[in-house]
């Protein structure tokens, strides 16, 4: 496979855009993707099809993300939101124990939330209807619900109906807490832009790791 059309190659391509997420480089992003898609050439393996088909969709659910919050707060302001939430303890801890089935999710998660919603508690960034943006956040959270509860059967394989129950009870715990009345739409708003940077960071190191 020629190097331009080598996974690897393009999954470094991509990292900047899918770390930055601003609508301009998702843009770019899904061009690529498109364009990859495109010239692939006949023998390219279904694995590596099937991951650049994922980004697709998952590119496509994160501007779509950004689009809706963007009428109640700036691209300024969700990022400043995004960097009080570390993504080390909210994400890709998170994604470990989900591929790996160690930890226990729900504390790992949710482990800085509490120091950024006393940050969050004394700044106002949301402007206009606060319902109608926890209504659009709550969608996104059930997108990104369904995309975590696809990674233990993408990376672990056929589950155990104990490791579905473990699996089903760290989900529960971790969406149920983000979702409590008390945690304000900032704080939900801001855990969901870093899981969609999560889930892109996890699709690029397994489209990189696959055959080409």
């Amino acid at each position: 496979m020629a190097k331009a059309e080598d996974p690897r190659t393009l999954a470094r391509e991509l990292g900047p855009l899918l770390e930055s997420a601003s609508a301009d480089d998702l843009w770019r992003a899904r061009s690529l993707l498109h364009a990859w898609r495109a010239k692939a050439p006949a023998k390219t393996p279904q694995e590596v099809r099937e991951r650049v088909d994922t980004l697709l969709d998952l590119t496509r659910e994160f501007h779509g993300f950004r689009s809706e919050v963007g009428g109640w707060v700036t691209a300024k302001d969700l990022s400043e939101l995004a960097t009080l939430f570390d993504i080390g303890a909210i994400g890709v801890l998170a994604v470990q124990d989900l591929v790996g089935g160690e930890g226990s999710i729900p504390k790992l998660a949710l482990g800085g939330l509490s120091e950024a919603l006393i940050v969050l508690g004394s700044t106002q960034y949301i402007k206009g209807d606060r319902r109608m943006l926890e209504a659009a956040v709550d969608v996104h959270l059930m997108h990104l619900h369904d995309r975590f509860w696809a990674l233990p059967h993408r990376f672990r394989g056929t589950l155990r109906a104990a490791q579905v129950d473990e699996v089903r009870d760290a989900m529960e715990a971790f969406f149920a807490a983000l979702r409590k009345q008390d945690v304000p739409v900032e704080a939900r708003m801001a855990v969901a832009h870093q899981l969609y940077v999560v889930l892109g960071q996890l699709e690029l190191a397994a489209l990189a790791g696959a055959s080409g």
